[in-house]
């Protein structure tokens, strides 16, 4: 496991920040249900362009952005301590 641990990690980092923005394929194969297989991109699309709430739209898009930051700063800070070692 130790061997493995770095490509593990980023296997894992880089799989979260290709699911939070998948749309085209979510939206196709599963037709984005409520509560069944909506992601958050179909959730910030279906707010604004269904509901009409772009209060509601740009919230989710705001977590979106909140959580592609966090993976990206983890990212960061996991890039630096492999190559501190």
């Amino acid at each position: 496991m130790p061997a493995i641990r770095w490509g593990l990690t980023y296997g894992i980092v880089l799989t979260v920040a290709r699911a939070l923005g998948e749309f085209g394929a979510v939206i196709m194969v599963s037709s984005g249900f409520p509560g069944v297989s909506q992601t958050l991109t179909l959730l910030v699309h279906s707010r604004y362009i269904d509901d009409h709430n772009t209060y509601g739209a740009y919230a989710a898009a705001t977590v979106l952005m909140g959580m592609a930051l966090v993976v990206l700063l983890l990212m960061t800070l996991l890039d630096r301590k492999r190559s501190t070692r």
